[in-house]
């Protein structure tokens, strides 16, 4: 009863930011989903040649994109958090794309289990923050990370607006949470960010931030060459 639509893979990202939704996402949210749906073009654009369009993907597309994430060596709730995009955005494009089923859908969410964090002791921390004090790039991360408890983005992207150095408190808005917070400023946060230089950013890191953007995985990667530096080798 109506006509066939198509959607060609390159406008996948500004089909998904045309979905009606009742709030419009951040722009961290969306700048993530947009990382992972690139993604997913670029590898069938690698992989699977002839598919132009969002009609032509199938499951075996859709798994053989999936297999190849596992190899990247992300995590099962990353994994888990891609395929439900992915599921989400082909069904939400189904008419518009002309769709007769959705290559995500019978592809089960993986088991993920729960990890009880230990927190590291006053001595372990001393340990890290030695193994970064020859990094001046992940120094201050570890910093922050350590004296606020929060999550990497958060860390990374810390503004100055957020921060009160007279009454030395941090007021950030969680980014998985969207709950706002206030945590007391511990003195080695404090010396920290007394002594950063201000720019014209609007971040208290810029260069984190621009990498956390950009090659969030890159930040990853640099935290785990100082925990091992600092002897902590089981890092699954």
């Amino acid at each position: 009863g109506h006509r066939v639509g198509s959607v060609k893979l390159t406008d996948l990202c500004r089909e998904w930011d045309g979905i009606s939704r009742r709030r419009s996402p951040s722009p961290r949210y969306a700048q993530c989903c947009h990382a992972v749906l690139e993604s997913f073009v670029q590898y069938l654009a690698t992989n699977h040649a002839p598919a132009a369009e969002m009609a032509a993907v199938t499951q075996e597309m859709a798994k053989n994109f999936l297999k190849a994430e596992t190899v990247r060596g992300i995590t099962g709730k990353t994994w888990n958090d891609e395929l439900k995009l992915l599921r989400a955005t082909f069904k939400h494009l189904r008419r518009k794309a002309g769709l007769v089923d959705n290559p995500f859908d019978e592809i089960p969410l993986k088991d993920t289990d729960t990890v009880n964090r230990e927190p590291f002791t006053p001595a372990e921390l001393k340990l890290i923050l030695d193994a970064a004090s020859s990094d001046a790039f992940i120094r201050p991360l570890i910093i922050t990370a350590a004296c606020t408890a929060m999550r990497r983005g958060d860390c990374c992207c810390l503004k100055w607006t957020d921060v009160d150095l007279p009454n030395r408190f941090v007021t950030v808005k969680t980014t998985k949470t969207e709950v706002t917070v206030m945590i007391p400023m511990l003195p080695p946060l404090y010396d920290l960010l007394r002594e950063t230089v201000r720019t014209e950013s609007e971040y208290c890191f810029p260069q984190q931030a621009e990498m956390y953007h950009t090659n969030p995985d890159g930040i990853t990667w640099r935290v785990r060459k100082v925990l091992k530096a600092a002897g902590f080798h089981d890092l699954s």
